[in-house]
């Protein structure tokens, strides 16, 4: 499948979980032509590599999700942190990320022709238990690719890590809209079942992405369905006219009605 893909595409990458952290795998990658940016496995050897590296090499790192979140204008409050507050009152212990930091270094798997790039993702977790805070300690993330030097180890992780809202697709399918519930016992009605429930989903996505803030395409499917469908209105019959009265009590209230008005162009 890989060299056919390649056939009809200029730029190809394979991204995978560890799984595909395989001699195989990258050397089928390269084979056919195509990149490679899959999360490798911490062995012992690679730990150590990634704890050697020196401090002055480490840049500050901030989530993809965590910039989008900071580049939107305004934000609704959210409700309030129950868990957390759980956690703090009956005092179980408690891991928080404080800190994310990245580095790059050279290695060269076995069985790879030449050297790949090893990008190390330093995350520093504080643990706590209750008000009190214990110690804190860090974990190495690690992303394999032959991508090249115009990819900046930013660029990479994010683009490494874009395969999970496929796999977050994949799960909402099954979670949030009930697509693989197959509520029939024929062949037929569960077919039609997939195809209402694959149009509700890219329609909420359509219109997330056309009209609605940039975070609302990953978010899960019921929370866009609180946000956006369930909605309290009225709607009037007076003057030969259909009148729809949304209730100004709605948290999104604004974001609907910019929605509304983008889609009317």
């Amino acid at each position: 499948m890989l060299p056919g893909v390649c056939r009809h595409f200029k730029d190809v990458v394979v991204r995978g979980d560890s799984d595909f952290d395989r001699q195989d795998v990258l050397v089928a990658a390269q084979s056919a032509g195509a990149h490679f940016a899959v999360c490798g496995r911490l062995h012992a050897n690679r730990l150590a590599l990634a704890q050697s590296i020196p401090e002055q090499a480490w840049t500050p790192f901030v989530p993809r999700a965590e910039r989008a979140q900071a580049d939107t204008r305004q934000r609704q409050s959210r409700t309030p942190d129950c868990r957390q507050a759980a956690v703090q009152e009956k005092r179980w212990k408690n891991l928080r990320t404080t800190g994310q930091w990245l580095a790059e270094i050279p290695y060269h798997p076995a069985g790879l022709s030449k050297p790949c790039r090893m990008i190390v993702r330093r995350v520093r977790i504080e643990e706590s238990r209750g008000q009190e805070v214990l110690f804190e300690h860090y974990r190495y993330r690690i992303v394999l690719t032959d991508l090249p030097r115009t990819h900046t180890p930013r660029q990479i992780i994010d683009l490494t890590y874009q395969r999970c809202d496929q796999e977050n697709l994949i799960a909402q399918l099954g979670e949030g809209i009930a697509a693989w519930r197959m509520p029939v016992a024929e062949f037929t009605g569960n077919a039609v079942w997939l195809q209402i429930a694959r149009l509700a989903w890219n329609m909420g996505k359509w219109i997330a992405q056309l009209a609605l803030p940039e975070e609302v395409v990953r978010w899960q499917w019921k929370r866009f369905r609180q946000k956006f469908v369930y909605i309290a209105a009225k709607v009037i019959k007076a003057g030969r006219r259909i009148v729809v009265r949304l209730a100004d009590s709605h948290p999104c209230m604004a974001e609907i009605l910019a929605a509304h008005a983008r889609m009317q162009v």
